[in-house]
């Protein structure tokens, strides 16, 4: 299991946070983001992308490191569901990542999803879900509403930890 981080403590204020400051985490197929689709190349270029993996556990290797260098604020993961083997395969470790740094936003993308999901359902894995392949436009209004998402997960978190030690 990945390390725990302790949500009351690196909370983002997320009805503060500027969506502008935002880099994107970046799970996918293609490490030269030259081969990325299209998207992530544009965001690339805009300077969005904070970093990029293709192996799962050497993103979270440098997300450790840069919790323990310049902390966690302004990132929101993008994961390519289908780089996980599917929603069967990568369940345990999307729940794993979530327990783990559950501050940062979670946007799933995948060609396999019927249609973006921009609801908080899905909440013990991911913020958001990105039907493959997505419009800029798109991608704006999940990061908007991965925010918003991550806003309700970590208060019910809260709500949780209180009621379970009160």
């Amino acid at each position: 299991m990945l390390h725990q981080e302790n949500a009351a403590v690196h909370m983002l204020p997320h009805s503060l946070a500027d969506p502008a400051r935002i880099k994107l985490v970046c799970l996918t197929s293609s490490f030269a983001l030259a081969d990325a689709p299209q998207e992530l190349r544009w965001l690339d270029r805009c300077g969005k992308i904070g970093s990029n993996h293709t192996d799962k556990y050497n993103m979270v290797e440098w997300l450790e490191r840069r919790r323990r260098s310049r902390g966690l604020d302004h990132l929101c993961f993008l994961i390519d569901l289908e780089v996980l083997g599917g929603i069967s395969r990568g369940f345990e470790f999307l729940r794993d990542l979530r327990l783990s740094f559950p501050s940062i936003p979670l946007i799933l993308f995948s060609n396999r999803a019927k249609s973006h999901d921009f609801s908080s359902e899905r909440a013990g894995i991911c913020d958001v879900t990105l039907r493959y392949p997505f419009e800029k436009g798109e991608l704006d209004c999940a990061v908007d509403a991965a925010l918003g998402n991550n806003a309700l997960f970590l208060a019910r978190i809260e709500i949780n930890a209180d009621t379970s030690t009160g």
